[in-house]
């Protein structure tokens, strides 16, 4: 799991972007208190 996180306008959309292309997953604005919840869906479909 990889955690982008920056000021606005410093390329996080743009870095998304690039991983997505590479195959990786990627959620844009996820709420902090989801994040346990999404990392163990998403070991699970594994």
């Amino acid at each position: 799991m990889r955690i982008i996180s920056g000021l606005s306008g410093s390329g996080k959309s743009v870095a998304l972007s690039a991983l997505e292309d590479f195959g990786f997953y990627c959620v844009d604005n996820l709420p902090i208190p989801q994040l346990v919840d999404f990392a163990k869906n998403v070991l699970a479909s594994e």
